[in-house]
């Protein structure tokens, strides 16, 4: 049978070609029914190896076990004119490899890509799965960011299964455990944590761990070449990240990290300090703001206490509390005289009446009332009011309406208003 873009295919119609290798071909599908696009794998055509199948088919059965969101998600299988058809979740996006070939990516970028996967992998281990696969060509990258672990065709179980029927030496070289290289029988989770370890290291480094023009030059180099230090070829690294990536490549897999959650673990650490020092960052903000609102509210509470000129200050006094009046000292009095002469002077006659005498006498003096010296008044400086005492403003008298004033006098013509 084969598979055009346009052909039906049990209930999904093929869009187009996603993708395709030796083994197999994954299409592009929509689901005649739902309408839903999914992802569809077969076996490369003309390709009738009883072990291609047999591989095929347990990598049905393994990743059918597993629900991750860093997973791609198995749908369906089923078989049609004799080929077995896997159905799964089609991840939008682009192979990490792909998005390495454009440039070295920032460290928290690279740190939160390996966390995803080694989350995929930690859930994989914890159902008895190892992927014996992990390179950068079957990590996915949506847009969002989101990695997904796909191709589980070399996948086994903890106790063999799904190893023997190809061979336990198979995988992708420069990323192949050295046990996988040796084709030790027994595959553990330790040899997806060197993997991701070879993978974590050129994302880095910025070089492959093991590095070789063939692939043999390349599995030769994984089994007695020791890798480079990372912060030898990018001193911009920390120095725990050198410290990490090293013990995940170890030769002895006994020296490596026990589980994919330490190894997790330990890259989450030189996360840490970076959501801690935005955390710091976000509380200062917080706490500076604050303090600023209460410096600016006491100033204007500070500024509106002062009354205005002219002011009547009103204070609310508790019944049966004692009231203190201040008492207003006056200064002494000025001395003054005993009386006081007040001069008349008579009054002026026009110009044109008044004869000026030739020895004009003196203009009389008359004496008039003494008055009494008035007390001088005593000037206090107004001493400025409590700050807790409200101020009560002066009732304006409102301006008369000339409506108002219209309709009263049509109204009462005699009233004066």
């Amino acid at each position: 049978m084969s598979f055009d873009i346009g052909q039906i295919v049990g209930p999904y119609r093929i869009a187009g070609v996603l993708g395709g290798g030796g083994m197999g071909r994954v299409f592009a599908v929509e689901h005649t029914i739902t309408r839903r696009a999914e992802a569809m794998k077969v076996l490369a055509h003309g390709s009738c190896d009883p072990a291609d199948a047999a591989r095929f088919e347990c990598e049905i059965q393994l990743q059918a076990r597993l629900q991750h969101p860093n997973i791609a998600a198995v749908h369906t299988a089923f078989r049609v004119g004799g080929h077995l058809v896997l159905v799964m979740e089609l991840v939008e996006g682009a192979p990490l490899s792909r998005i390495m070939e454009q440039g070295r990516l920032p460290l928290p970028v690279v740190l939160d890509y390996c966390c995803q996967a080694l989350a995929a992998l930690s859930y994989a281990h914890s159902k008895g799965i190892v992927h014996r696969d992990v390179s950068p060509a079957n990590l996915i990258v949506t847009p969002r960011g989101i990695v997904k672990l796909t191709d589980f065709g070399l996948a086994g179980t903890a106790a063999g299964q799904g190893a023997a029927e190809w061979g336990a030496s198979a995988g992708s070289p420069g990323y192949m455990s050295p046990e996988q290289v040796k084709g030790v029988d027994r595959i553990d989770a330790r040899s997806d944590i060197y993997s991701l370890g070879a993978v974590l290291y050129e994302l880095a480094a910025g070089a492959k761990v093991a590095p070789g023009e063939t692939p043999f030059e390349r599995m030769r180099a994984q089994l007695h070449r020791e890798p480079i230090a990372p912060r030898t070829l990018n001193p911009a690294l920390p120095e725990l990240l050198n410290r990490i990536i090293l013990t995940a490549l170890r030769k002895n897999r006994e020296e490596r990290f026990n589980s994919a959650g330490e190894f997790r673990a330990a890259l989450e650490k030189l996360r840490a300090p970076a959501h801690r020092s935005g955390w710091r960052v976000g509380i200062g903000m917080v706490v500076l703001a604050a303090v600023v609102l209460a410096l600016a509210s006491r100033w204007v509470g500070h500024a509106d206490t002062h009354p205005p000129a002219g002011a009547t200050i009103v204070k609310n006094v508790t019944p049966g509390a004692a009231i203190v009046t201040p008492v207003l000292v006056a200064p002494p009095p000025r001395e003054h005289s005993a009386a006081r002469a007040v001069i008349l002077r008579p009054k002026r006659t026009p110009p044109e009446i008044a004869r000026p005498a030739a020895n004009p006498a003196p203009p009389p003096v008359e004496s008039a009332a003494v008055e009494p010296p008035r007390p001088p008044v005593p000037v206090v400086s107004p001493e400025p009011p409590p700050a807790d005492i409200p101020i009560a403003k002066p009732k304006l008298k409102p301006k008369p309406n000339v409506f108002h004033r219209s309709l009263e006098k049509l109204l009462h013509p005699r009233r004066r208003i």
